[in-house]
């Protein structure tokens, strides 16, 4: 579905979604910082082609599924995900995404996109880097073809 971004409809979305990615490293590196960006790109882009493909140039959106994936996990724990096979750190290694206590509750994913809307999101998310990743794949066979066609005219 098109048009569910929180900028849809915002003449300088485009710019604004262009800002967030110009942020220091930190904002991807410390958990707080992480805390206030990831939930602001999901609304932002989510729901949104153009939004959502320009967010794709500047970063992998399966970051941002997964994240949701942790997020929820750590809001409903599945004891079957969080240990697998009875250990104590399960597949996700004891890490969650909810929120340091050191972030305002305005930046909290629960603020940012409903509740009800965070599985479809990680779906979204989950899809449109399969899609880049396979747009990715193909440019690279493309330039690959065109090397070796260069390389057989240049030995004819």
């Amino acid at each position: 579905e098109d048009g569910g971004s929180a900028l849809t409809g915002w003449r300088n979305g485009v710019r604004m979604l262009q800002l967030m990615f110009k942020l220091p490293i930190s904002y991807y590196i410390s958990p707080a910082q992480r805390e206030i960006l990831f939930p602001t790109l999901i609304a932002a882009a989510c729901g949104d082609r153009q939004l959502s493909s320009l967010m794709a140039e500047e970063l992998d959106p399966l970051l941002l599924a997964r994240y949701l994936d942790r997020y929820i996990l750590a809001l409903d724990p599945d004891p079957a995900l969080l240990h697998p096979h009875g250990g104590e750190q399960g597949i996700f290694g004891g890490w969650h995404s909810l929120p340091p206590p050191a972030v305002p509750a305005r930046f909290h994913l629960q603020k940012r996109l409903a509740r009800g809307r965070w599985e479809g999101a990680r779906a979204w998310f989950q899809r449109l880097s399969a899609s880049s990743r396979s747009a990715a794949r193909w440019e690279e066979e493309q330039q690959q073809q065109e090397q070796q066609q260069q390389e057989e005219e240049e030995k004819g």
